[in-house]
This record gives structure tokens, C-alpha cells and sequence, in this order.
């Protein structure tokens, strides 16, 4: 994220970040008077020697830990601590307070907000962000229209109403709106939609939720948002990759085809080269791709597709990627839901979300066991686990466990 991270005051506490940017052992502070200060005598030049002054205190210097030793450090973690930080189970604004104990009980990373009624208030979301050993990451769909749970503290048009004000009118909604979500704890959000629309002008299956058919357009208001997200100090996951905007079915349905990889990079994946230099995170979705996906699983899931495609090809080597929420039938007519986290953190995905809440004791033990099977490389867990940290600015050696 730009500017000081959320976790600023937890991890200065935690001896994290270089000192002196956390205020320890400045030299420059306000010198005690015993009494009223004597005004000077004008025209009187005081001729004595100033006294010699002793050399300046140096504030130690706490440098970031190397990867190989946030490694060693995340090794002295227990596993299932490890493996929670990539869960983010849903939670719903009327179950906030009873998530929080309960969050906390199971170690997750982060909580998908799916709503927030008038019965929620910001104490109940700190609470669930600060329950636990580590803060949470709280997430949202925040796209705007159809969906945003946060709609009650401030409405925002969905993209294909906003891609018709100009740029710097959009820049102005944008950011208005994420500065208002930024000051209710939200630390990640997955929008905007980066897909295209249709180009036979129909809205297809995403109805409101694209900006065009065209790629300059979506990638000039994708980066808007993005920018706006950003300064509002929330990290934003432009989704779905690699192109969901003319499937063929809805993937909460049932298992949606794509147009062939061949056309999704003429046209679709042009949007992700523009998107590449910005620090975001990006959503696969379970998506089905002709000559891209052929005889294995959906590209949320696929090895090929998140490692080599996403991160090598298209350069977001060491951004966070996350999946779309795996209760959806593209998904559960062909897995379980915790077989499926096991599938997509070995394909190279960083978190696993779900709105099936009640399963989430199942999947850290499905990939606490997949671990100890050797399926999951304890390194693939910890490069996911940097990642999930970073978004909190947490230093893994400066965490202690009980």
C-alpha cells in the first residue's frame, strides 16, 4: 500500500520497522525548565565558551529481515498458524461480534465483509480485525452498483455508470468513496472488475459491473480506481483473470468456458499488461479456457495458469493473488471446498476465500495435512504467507506465539 501501512502503531510496538520512523531514540526532544525563562539583554554579547556537548545517542536500527530469514522465522511458527494467515472465510455484519471470538479461536488471515446492516458498527469490525495473535486483513467486494456491502455508508454508481463521467469526475467519486470505506478498517478490496464487456455490446453475464468492450477505456477507469484505492491506504484485487467478461455460463452456477486463450490475449488480457507496474493484487476465476486450461482444472486452481501465465508471463510475479470465492458451482460441482485450497495455494494462488464460513476449520486442516503429506511445500506456504503479511506490515520475527 502507499503511505504508512494500517498495522503502523501495532508493528512500531512490535520493534518492526526502522526506529526512528516509529519515534524511538530521537535526540530532538523538548529540554525541562525548572522555572519562567529570563528575556535576553539586548546589546550584551555573552563571551564564554559554549559547553562542550556530548556526542549524539545513535537509535538502533532494526534493518527488514532477508527472505531466507523471514523463512526461519515463519519455520519456528506452528503450521496451522501459518496456514490460517492464507483463509479468509466470509463474515456478515449481523455475526460480526460472534466472528470475532470465533475468527480469532481459528487463526484466519483475513474476513470477506459481506454486508454491513445498520445493526454493524466500526467498533464490531476493529474488534474482528484485532481479536486475534495477528490482526486480520478485512476485505469487501467494494465494486460499486450491484455490489458493495458498504452501500449504506455511501453509494457508488456501478462502473458502466462511472465510465460515462470524465476522468477527472470519476477520480473525484472514486477516491470520495474509497476515503469513506479506507476510514472503516477496510484494508483490502477486490475491485474494480477489470474484465471486458461483450463486444457485441450486450452486458453478458457481469451485467453493470464492466466499464466497456473497449480495452483503452477499462484500462484508463481500472487504473483510476486503482489509484484512488491506493490512496486511500486500501489495496485493491482487480479480478477475474484471465478474462471473464464473455464466458459463457456464470461460474456461480455452474463451470464457465471462455473464448479460447489465443482471442483472451488479443483482447482481454491486454487490460493486465496496462495494470502490471501498479502494486495490486489480481482475482483468477474459475474459468474454463480453450487452449489454456485443457484436461485440467479451472484456471483458479491451475498451476499453468497462475504461476507460469500470471506471474511470468504477464509480470505480476510477486503480487498477491487471490481466487474467487470457492463455494461457487464452477467450483463444487467437481470439488470439495477444502481439496480445492489445497489445489489453488499449490498452484501458486496466496489466499483462499469462501462464503461457506462453516467449512473453514475443514480447509486449514486439509492444508495442514497437505503439508505434512508433502503436497504443499513449506516454502510455496511461507512465500504466501510474506505476501499476506506485507498487505499488514507485519514482520514474521517480531511475532511471538503463546
Amino acid at each position: 500500500m502507499n503511505g504508512a501501512p494500517r498495522w503502523w502503531t501495532w508493528v512500531c510496538g512490535a520493534g518492526v520497522l526502522i526506529a526512528a520512523s516509529c519515534g524511538v531514540g530521537s535526540t530532538s526532544e523538548p529540554a525541562e525548565t525548572a522555572g519562567p525563562v529570563e528575556p535576553p539583554v539586548v546589546g550584551v554579547i555573552d563571551t564564554q565558551p559554549l559547553p562542550e556537548l556530548p556526542p549524539p545517542m545513535t537509535a538502533p536500527i532494526t534493518l527488514a529481515p532477508s527472505a531466507s530469514q523471514r523463512f526461519a522465522c515463519l519455520k519456528r511458527w506452528p503450521l496451522e498458524a501459518r496456514i490460517g494467515q492464507l483463509v479468509w472465510p466470509a463474515t456478515f455484519g449481523d455475526q460480526l461480534e460472534s466472528d470475532a471470538a470465533t475468527f480469532a479461536e481459528w487463526g484466519v488471515g483475513g474476513a470477506v465483509v459481506m454486508s454491513y446492516p445498520d445493526t454493524a458498527t466500526v467498533r464490531q469490525l476493529a474488534d474482528l480485525k484485532g481479536r486475534g495473535t495477528i490482526p486480520l486483513v478485512l476485505a469487501a467486494n467494494e465494486e460499486g452498483g450491484l455490489i458493495q456491502p458498504f452501500a449504506r455508508v455511501d453509494k457508488l454508481a456501478a462502473a458502466a455508470s462511472i465510465v460515462k463521467l470524465s476522468t477527472d469526475e470519476a477520480e473525484q467519486v472514486i477516491a470520495d468513496h474509497a476515503a469513506m470505506i479506507g476510514e472503516l478498517g477496510i484494508d483490502v478490496v477486490f475491485a474494480p472488475v477489470v474484465d471486458l464487456s461483450p463486444e457485441d455490446a450486450k452486458q453478458g453475464l457481469l451485467s453493470v459491473r464492466t466499464f466497456s468492450d473497449d480495452v483503452l477505456v477499462t484500462a484508463a477507469y481500472s487504473r483510476i480506481y486503482v489509484e484512488a484505492w491506493q490512496a486511500a491506504g486500501v489495496f485493491p484485487i482487480v479480478k477475474h483473470f484471465p478474462g471473464q467478461g464473455s464466458a459463457a455460463a456464470d461460474p456461480h452456477i455452474r463451470a464457465a468456458n471462455t473464448p479460447s486463450f489465443e482471442e483472451l490475449q488479443a483482447r482481454d488480457l491486454l487490460v493486465y499488461d496496462d495494470l502490471r507496474t501498479l502494486d495490486v493484487g489480481v482475482m483468477v476465476g474459475h474459468l474454463d479456457v480453450p487452449g489454456l486450461t485443457d484436461d485440467g482444472p479451472p484456471a483458479s486452481l491451475n498451476k499453468h495458469v497462475i504461476t507460469d501465465v500470471l506471474r511470468g508471463d504477464y509480470g505480476f510475479r510477486d503480487a498477491l493473488v487471490v481466487t474467487d470465492a470457492l463455494g461457487m458451482g464452477a467450483i463444487a460441482g467437481r470439488y470439495t471446498i477444502p481439496y480445492a485450497a489445497e489445489l489453488a495455494l499449490t498452484a501458486g494462488a496466496d489466499v483462499v476465500q469462501f462464503t461457506n464460513t462453516e467449512e473453514t476449520p475443514d480447509v486449514i486442516a486439509a492444508l495442514v495435512g497437505a503439508v505434512e503429506a508433502g503436497r504443499l511445500s513449506e516454502r510455496r506456504v511461507a512465500e504466501a504467507v510474506n505476501r499476506v503479511l506485507a498487505i499488514k506490515g507485519v514482520n514474521p520475527c517480531a511475532v511471538e506465539f503463546d
